[in-house]
């Protein structure tokens, strides 16, 4: 008895204890889920009071989540921060940025940002991602040079900017100013936004990529002499190719969704070896005719334009005479719209067509020998 006795009281005492438990657990989640919601409630305050005034300054929590790569200092060797993630924060100003003059990749996308001057005192700035902002202007700020002559006299390390890659897309920029001082860029990403003129980009020896898409050019210029090597200017109001046999390196170029009737103005770009003209008004095949001394190209668009049938046979033995007309001009194309090309394509459109390469004259002689009285 006293042993059935004892089990009760201990099995009352571990009940006691896991009610008590179990109430403490909840009492914490509940406490939990108010903070919680605490601090959505003043993360969403926040926001929506960033939102009505347009924008707000980047300060240190953006900064402390954000950052993130840890580099040295060349001069000190401490350590130091190289990349910082502030995207989609409805920030406007940036003068928190002049903490960490050792930044070299920055993400503000998705912003309320006006000004880029305070990346001014980012002089080791390499990558650079200011899309979907309220920019009006191209990269107007100047990071300070050394005077002529000084610089290690001095100490003094400012050698003016180091930008390499800027992706300024989806802005409200109009015009292009001259930015030869970022001397260093290669990748220049201007989609979207209100441009109707390319100027401002002459002094940059080392361009390479240049993307004006979705903008308002009507006229190919201010390019002369540029190492381009790919060039996208798709969905804009350009009627002429003109202007391109100045630009000796370029490899890939996009011109689709414009006005343009004629290939004319590529007939001097030997190192095409992508061009897409969809969309646009070409009505005549012979057109291709001027891509024909062009040895490196082996991709072509023509979709969306006059010549090119709305509706593609899905039968492979039902011809498309429109890929064989293009084909037998341009033998070395790898692609055509979007679909390889076969070998069988390229022999069937030469057949077709005639030429010193067809079998045309072979079978001519087979027909004649087999049947010599007939015509």
């Amino acid at each position: 008895k006293k042993h059935a006795a004892a089990k009760k009281i201990q099995a009352a005492q571990r009940g006691r204890a896991a009610r008590q438990q179990m109430a403490l657990r909840m009492r914490q989640g509940g406490a939990a889920t108010r903070i919680q919601a605490i601090y959505r409630g003043r993360a969403a305050r926040r926001i929506i009071a960033a939102r009505l005034a347009g924008g707000r300054d980047l300060d240190g929590k953006d900064l402390r989540k954000g950052l993130s790569c840890l580099g040295r200092n060349p001069f000190t060797l401490r350590h130091a921060y190289l990349t910082l993630s502030c995207k989609g924060s409805y920030v406007k100003g940036l003068g928190e940025l002049r903490k960490f003059p050792m930044l070299q990749t920055l993400d503000l996308s998705e912003n309320f940002i006006d000004s880029l001057a305070e990346l001014a005192n980012l002089p080791y700035l390499t990558d650079l991602n200011c899309s979907s902002n309220s920019l009006t202007e191209v990269l107007q700020y100047v990071p300070p040079v050394c005077k002529s002559g000084s610089s290690w006299n001095s100490g003094d390390g400012n050698f003016g900017s180091t930008l390499q890659r800027a992706n300024l897309s989806d802005n409200q920029i109009d015009t292009i100013a001259d930015i030869s001082h970022h001397s260093y860029l290669n990748s220049l990403n201007l989609n979207r936004n209100k441009i109707s003129e390319i100027c401002g980009v002459a002094g940059l020896k080392n361009l390479q990529v240049l993307r004006l898409s979705h903008n308002n050019i009507e006229r190919i210029s201010g390019l002369d002499g540029l190492p381009l090597t790919e060039l996208t200017l798709d969905n804009n109001q350009i009627k002429f190719i003109e202007n391109l046999d100045k630009v000796p390196c370029l490899a890939k170029l996009a011109l689709g969704s414009n006005e343009i009737s004629s290939l004319d103005g590529l007939r001097k770009c030997e190192q095409l070896m992508y061009l897409d003209m969809a969309s646009n008004q070409i009505a005549a095949v012979r057109e291709v005719e001027y891509l024909e001394n062009l040895p490196l190209l082996c991709s072509l668009v023509l979709t969306g334009n006059p010549i090119a049938p709305v509706v593609v046979p899905e039968d492979p033995s039902v011809p498309n005479f429109y890929r064989l007309r293009v084909l037998v001009r341009l033998q070395g194309l790898t692609s055509l719209d979007g679909k390889m090309v076969t070998a069988e394509e390229k022999t069937k459109s030469v057949n077709l067509h005639g030429g010193d390469n067809s079998d045309v004259l072979n079978r001519a002689r087979v027909y004649k020998k087999i049947f010599p009285d007939m015509e």
